[in-house]
């Protein structure tokens, strides 16, 4: 095998190894260091898409955006995973729902929670892998696995051109491990070895190239993808910083009743309100601005009670106060509401429309508004969202909601800004940055490239100074070193022009070149089935041949 196929292997070696590292750094599943994770679909939540038993493969992202179809974690099924589509942003947290549901989910992931975003799609392999997984799969994977290893193990006996490139498995790993173990003794400086020839060039260049020449192939392919990738995505991303703040509201309310009717002379939040018995009732709102830093704040509120015929649309409005100024994150402000004339007001719209619904709704508004500075972002916002009652013409009564406390609605927001900064690339579990892995790609491709050329200008130097040590490096693994042969007085001897023509005949006839170490120079042979053939070589510059 000459230097240039040996070289060639050692690319082809490094190549595929480092494919290998990078199929395991995109395929490798995320608890193993890797950046995917392989989910079976199992219902029909995201039918048509995706069925039941197809395998999805996703992989994190920093952000994810409206119309993903992601896996999250849900605490609230046990941190079962759940594979649906995100349809809106909730500040730091994504409401979901499957394709195939009329209802989105009643848990809310945040980014953390969420493991990734879908990659790949692979129908029906889910079922596949679960067939595998059973007892009956895994004994026939292993038999087959089994059967590949044992085949493997035997050398392969067919005769031709190529048999000597053909080795077992047990034969290839030995040979490598005989070439690492040699790499590393000759430079083990605590094992010196007793045959070791001080006046021979040092080590045997041939071997050692081929060493350096997988090692820069390495170097080669891996910058090579790493540039490819790092190339291929932004070197910055754009991503939204968010400000949460909270409007936070609380109603109560109380009056006075006659002795006997309820357990108390007084109606708290909560009871039901009959104007035959009271029609004062005092009306207490409390409103808080949850915020960090906040500043500048200038409010102001307002309550008002609006009763409407929800059917018909007919609504009117009756203000409880004036509007009023505040400038802290909490005010607390106090209404008397008159129920009786509210139910005048029913009356007359019905007495005048000849209508007659069978309920009412009488909603206290707050009316808040506000300005200020969140963290040196300007906030304009609005606070509306009111206790609601339910009037019969008999009595009022809160409108209770199963999700949320109807005594303290709450409404969520975000100052979003939009800010540049520095892409990320996620390999074996390191964050690493884009601007770097360019400049580091960049900087492991000229140096394989500089060492690649450094190694063929030291071969080419050999070739000028010793001839004999150029072909060791050449020809390196197609050499066996011989003593006293005869076959300089073989009959059938043809001498060949170069070392070129030997080796050609090597691989045609599939054998070694046997080499001679002579007072004067070198010879080698190829012994071929009738002929032998010789190339000679002087190392006295005086003489032109060898006898």
């Amino acid at each position: 095998m000459t230097i240039h196929q040996r070289w060639s292997t050692s690319l082809s070696s490094a190549m595929w190894l480092v494919f290998a590292m990078a199929a395991w750094a995109i395929f490798a599943p995320i608890p193993m260091g890797g950046n995917a994770a392989y989910v079976i679909v199992n219902g029909i939540s995201m039918e048509p898409n995706f069925h039941r038993g197809d395998l999805v493969i996703v992989r994190p992202s920093s952000q994810y955006s409206i119309g993903d179809a992601v896996v999250y974690q849900n605490q609230g099924l046990g941190g079962k995973n759940v594979f649906h589509r995100i349809i809106e942003l909730n500040i730091d947290r994504y409401v979901l729902k499957g394709d195939n549901n009329s209802w989105v989910d009643t848990y809310e992931p945040t980014n953390e929670e969420v493991i990734g975003k879908l990659w790949v799609y692979i129908p029906r392999a889910g079922s596949l892998m679960e067939k595998v997984r059973t007892p009956s799969g895994m004994a026939l994977l292993a038999g087959v696995l089994g059967l590949f290893v044992a085949i493997s193990l035997f050398p392969n006996r067919r005769k031709g051109k190529n048999q000597m490139n053909r080795k077992s498995i047990r034969e290839w790993i030995g040979s490598a491990s005989e070439k690492i173990a040699s790499f590393f003794a000759k430079r083990s400086p605590t094992n010196p070895s007793p045959h070791k020839q001080p006046d021979r060039p040092p080590a045997d260049l041939g071997s050692s190239s081929e060493y350096f020449f997988f090692m820069l192939g390495i170097i080669a392919f891996s910058s090579l993808i790493l540039a490819i990738v790092s190339f291929s995505r932004p070197a910055f991303r754009t991503v939204t910083d968010n400000i949460s703040y909270r409007h936070v509201g609380i109603f109560s309310y109380s009056t006075t009743a006659p002795q006997g009717v309820y357990d108390s002379n007084t109606v708290k939040s909560g009871d039901p309100i009959f104007p035959k018995l009271t029609c004062k009732v005092d009306v207490n709102f409390q409103y808080m601005l949850i915020a960090e830093k906040v500043k500048n704040l200038a409010a102001t509120h307002r309550l008002t009670a609006t009763i409407a015929d929800p059917l018909s649309g007919w609504k009117r409005s009756i203000p409880l106060e004036e509007v009023t100024p505040f400038s802290e994150t909490t005010t607390t402000t106090t209404a008397s509401l008159d129920l009786c004339k509210i139910e005048s007001l029913v009356q007359s719209f019905e007495e005048n429309s000849a209508s007659n619904p069978g309920f009412y709704e009488l909603t206290i508004l707050p009316q808040v508004s506000i300005s200020a500075s969140i963290q040196e972002r300007e906030l304009e916002s609005a606070f509306n969202t009111g206790l609601k009652f339910r009037y019969d013409h008999n009595q009022f009564y809160v409108i209770q909601d199963e999700e949320k406390d109807p005594f303290n609605p709450t409404e969520s927001g975000a100052l979003g800004r939009e800010r540049k900064e520095m892409d990320t690339l996620s390999l074996f579990g390191l964050k690493l940055n884009i601007l770097a892995l360019r400049i580091f790609s960049l900087l492991g491709l000229a140096g394989a490239l500089i060492g690649m050329t450094i190694l063929w200008q030291k071969l080419q130097k050999l070739s000028e100074s010793d001839q004999a040590e150029f072909i060791r490096a050449k020809f390196g693994g197609m050499l066996v070193d011989v003593q006293k042969t005869k076959l300089g007085s073989s009959k059938s001897l043809i001498d060949v022009s170069s070392i070129e023509d030997l080796a050609k005949l090597a691989e045609r006839h599939n054998t070694m070149i046997l080499h001679e170490t002579l007072m004067n120079g070198h010879m080698y042979y190829v012994q071929a089935e009738i002929s032998t053939y010789r190339f000679a070589l002087s190392t006295d510059p005086r003489l032109t041949d060898i006898p």
